[in-house]
């Protein structure tokens, strides 16, 4: 009797116990979720991007005359506030910045190029010469166009891998490549000597492409101030005059059909030329001649997409009083910055936002005496 009463009871108790432990498991599992959701929305949120500003400056402290100084003046990009100061042997006429932001390559005008250590300041090491300096490979080597030649240096040790042809200059491209915009030396009968541009490999020696800028009646501009590769390879920026330096022109063509995209007329070749990292906006600084008081008429922002100019920042007053002559994409992309000629004592850094294309604030200048140099921008190391 008892026997099968126990018979009777054990199902019914496994199918209690096993009742429970479902239980069990249905509220460990929530409580495992409700730990984790948290966590979930915070994994697929990208982080800020942290970006620093890097201005060379030059001069003395009002105070006291005799006291020179040679800095690099680093801002934070989003504040403009200043964080630091590195020095330097003279001011930095080029300056580049690492992909990492661990390294900066200042290019001084007492002649030597000079790797630094962003968070120790210390010099790694220099190379003498002069010239413009260009970062590419991914910040593996840096290409300096001087009077003899181009050096493509390894930033390694600074030891020249290679020396480019003379008829091969102003080199500028995306840094995470090996391949620039390079303005050929040549002629032809149907453009002059530096009127031209190629997409030239600095590791290979390889090039493909050819681009002369052209007007509308077909005529070859007659020579080239800024050429700056796009992202995608294939177009080519430029700044370049024809005829006279009041009649320059900021165009953007394609080096394997040779046609022009996009024509805009400037006022002078001085400036440059900077292209976001997605490739959809271009910015040109058209500063004019500050020491003759020629203001410019302000930078312009273009869609590289569309192919079309998007507005001209006169109507930022800071920018205009200053006539900004150079510009970097900072922050992601997020924002513009732009600095004034080097060696010029007017002026300050200056932030753009991206999205409205409206002036956000300017940095307050290190010292009143002091001349700007280079600018340069990067990720906080």
């Amino acid at each position: 009797m008892l026997a099968n009463k126990i018979g009777t009871w054990l199902p019914s108790l496994g199918n209690i116990a096993h009742g429970l432990l479902n239980s069990l498991r249905v509220v460990g599992s929530l409580i495992i979720l409700s730990w984790l959701l948290p966590y979930c929305g915070k994994a697929t949120k990208p982080k800020p991007v942290t970006c620093n500003i890097y201005i060379s400056a030059t001069g003395w402290h009002s105070t006291k005359p005799s006291s020179r100084f040679d800095q690099l003046y680093v801002y934070d990009a989003d504040s403009l506030s200043l964080i630091d100061s590195i020095p330097l042997t003279s001011m930095a006429d080029a300056l580049e910045v690492s992909p990492d932001g661990r390294c900066l390559y200042a290019q001084c005008v007492d002649g030597g190029l000079f790797k630094i250590d962003a968070l120790t300041r210390n010099v790694v090491w220099s190379v003498p010469g002069m010239g413009r300096i260009t970062l590419v490979d991914a910040g593996r080597l840096v290409a300096r166009e001087g009077l003899e030649g181009t050096d493509v240096i390894d930033v390694t040790d600074g030891h020249v891998i290679k020396q480019l042809p003379l008829d091969i200059r102003v080199l500028s491209g995306p840094s995470n490549g090996t391949t620039v915009a390079a303005i050929l030396d040549d002629t032809t009968p149907d453009f002059h000597g530096d009127s031209a541009v190629t997409v030239f490999d600095v590791r290979t020696g390889a090039h493909y492409g050819y681009y002369v800028p052209r007007l509308s009646t077909g005529e070859a501009l007659q020579a080239i101030y800024v050429a700056r590769l796009h992202p995608d390879g294939k177009r080519v920026a430029v700044i370049g005059l024809f005829g006279s330096v009041r009649y320059c022109w900021f165009m953007v063509g394609d080096v394997l059909t040779g046609e022009t995209l996009l024509r805009q007329q400037i006022t002078r070749p001085f400036g440059d030329i900077a292209i976001s990292e997605d490739g959809k906006l271009a910015v040109v600084t058209d500063p004019g001649q500050p020491w003759y008081g020629e203001g410019g008429n302000g930078p312009s922002v273009f869609d590289l997409t569309t192919l079309k100019h998007l507005k001209t920042l006169r109507e930022e007053s800071d920018l205009l009083s200053w006539a900004p002559a150079q510009v970097r994409f900072v922050s992601g992309d997020r924002k513009i910055a732009f600095a004034p000629y080097p060696m010029w004592g007017g002026g300050t850094v200056f932030i753009v936002n991206r999205a409205t294309l409206v002036g956000e604030r300017a940095a307050e200048k290190p010292y009143s005496g002091a001349f700007l140099g280079a600018l340069g921008t990067g990720p906080r190391p």
